[in-house]
């Protein structure tokens, strides 16, 4: 397996910590930023053309958070985030900014589905004639409800929807055992929960799920290329919108190897301590995912309800894998790479062949409780496993091919999971008000603190830019 190194821009803002010598450094700025995923580089862009001077302290020796490069084949790809929608305009916009292209997600010809281990072909993303036809209107009406449900809940603060306790005491598996959902129904909707969440129907909430379809714009925009989320991949990887805004701040001002495991606040000041080294600033924004944010030691400690969120945030697990090729050989059998199943490991199956067709890649997603399972079995066994279940839909040719590469993100130890957090039952009603509730000089920023597109690169970047605002005004409010 062959990953290569994240190649940082020559002329860019990044540097190495500090030495560890006994003496503490303290390094002062403005405005503290720890993490520097999309969410806080935006962020600290912000603050930087506002003049301010800004510090990002990144606990990993590479900048993008949950995006992340590697080298199959010679070919560059995501290991982490990669795909944008028409909607998702903020990272679309860096993008054109920076001149990273995109292309449209390969989808001409047919997909495979395999429900109840019956095996359907139909064109593109028409998934609909792999249901019976009682499932196809059961599985309609649940959509219909789910949007209008969606619908009807607020854009912000859905745990105060006039349904939010009645949704958060269950989990998305309670709900469908209450409408009678058919058993093939519920393992289509077992395929979309881990496909989405990377969690099962027995551990989110339905309050959660509602919320998390209604941030993506409806559940048609979060499980589809043709107009949704998968829409469009990236020429060289999302991960280079990430080196380019790290490149755009000042040099020395993002800090790689410098995990920050202590806050302190004091009236109007704050100091993040690295080691041996202490960095103090005027504010500081806490752009890490919950689940590591809330393993920090906060002095004074942080408020309840806050504390208690950081816990219930629970890490999706996935692994992410692909298959090189030297060409997309699928194709002149009319088969367009995408697989969705509710019996194999690895679903849902993309084929993320590059434009020109130099190489044939197969991405697969080990999804939820198979994550966890297949963690445990290591590298090669993944990859034996995704070569026989290629060889199952695509035949002999599968069977050979030229590389291999995955990334186990439940074994990422800066992100424990991915691709977000997400809220089993009793979470949101009873934590959700400390979401966005910041506690000066500390502003909460993350994907997981945007109500739009939650959990995506969208989400991650409206909330650096939000918090970003909440620090100026801040700020001028104290003059």
């Amino acid at each position: 397996m062959m990953i290569h190194h994240l190649q940082k821009p020559s002329d860019g803002a990044i540097v190495k910590p500090f030495g560890t010598g006994s003496d503490v450094n303290v390094q002062e700025a403005d405005v503290i930023v720890v993490g520097a995923g999309f969410s806080g580089l935006t962020a600290a862009r912000n603050l930087h053309q506002q003049g301010m001077r800004v510090l990002v302290l990144e606990a990993r020796d590479r900048v993008g958070g949950r995006t992340m490069p590697g080298t199959i084949a010679g070919l560059t790809v995501d290991l982490g985030g990669m795909w944008a929608g028409p909607t998702q305009t903020a990272l679309i916009a860096l993008a054109d900014e920076f001149g990273v292209e995109r292309f449209a997600q390969p989808l001409a010809g047919k997909n495979i589905v395999e429900l109840g281990q019956r095996v359907t072909r139909a064109e593109g993303e028409n998934f609909f004639s792999a249901r019976s036809d009682a499932a196809k209107l059961q599985y309609s009406t649940l959509l219909v409800s789910i949007e209008a449900l969606a619908a009807d809940m607020p854009a912000r603060k859905h745990w105060h929807w006039h349904r939010a306790a009645e949704f958060d005491g269950m989990t998305l598996a309670h709900w469908l055992d209450r409408v009678d959902a058919l058993p093939e129904v519920k393992s289509d909707m077992a395929i979309s929960c881990r496909a989405l969440l990377c969690a099962e129907v027995t551990q989110v909430s339905f309050l959660h799920f509602l919320f998390y379809v209604k941030s993506g714009g409806g559940f048609a925009t979060l499980t589809t290329a043709t107009e949704g989320a998968q829409k469009w991949l990236f020429k060289g990887g999302v991960h280079q919108i990430a080196q380019h805004l790290a490149a755009s701040l000042p040099p020395g001002a993002v800090k790689l190897g410098t995990p920050v495991h202590a806050i302190t606040r004091t009236p109007g000041a704050v100091l993040a301590t690295s080691g041996l080294e202490s960095y103090s600033a005027r504010a500081l924004i806490m752009a890490l995912p919950p689940a590591i944010a809330g393993r920090i030691d906060y002095q004074p400690p942080l408020d309840a309800r806050r504390d208690g969120l950081m816990q219930r945030l629970h890490m999706g697990s996935v692994i992410k894998c692909y298959l090189a090729y030297d060409r997309p050989f699928w194709r002149q059998a009319g088969l367009n790479g995408l697989v969705l199943s509710d019996t194999r490991v690895f679903s849902p199956i993309f084929d993320v062949s590059p434009p020109d067709q130099s190489a044939g890649l197969l991405c697969g997603f080990i999804d939820g409780r198979a994550a966890v399972e297949w963690s445990e079995r290591g590298s090669p066994a993944r990859r034996s496993q995704f070569i026989a279940e290629s060889s199952r839909w695509f035949g002999d040719a599968a069977r050979n091919p030229v590389d291999y590469l995955d990334l186990d993100w439940t074994r990422e130890p800066w992100s424990r999971g991915c691709y977000g957090g997400y809220a089993s039952p009793g979470t949101w009603t009873g934590y959700g008000d400390a979401l966005c509730r910041n506690e000066p000089p500390i502003f909460w920023a993350g994907t997981e603190t945007s109500s739009i597109w939650y959990c995506y690169i969208e989400g991650a970047i409206g909330a650096g830019q939000r918090a970003a605002q909440e620090v100026l005004a801040d700020m001028a409010k104290r003059g």
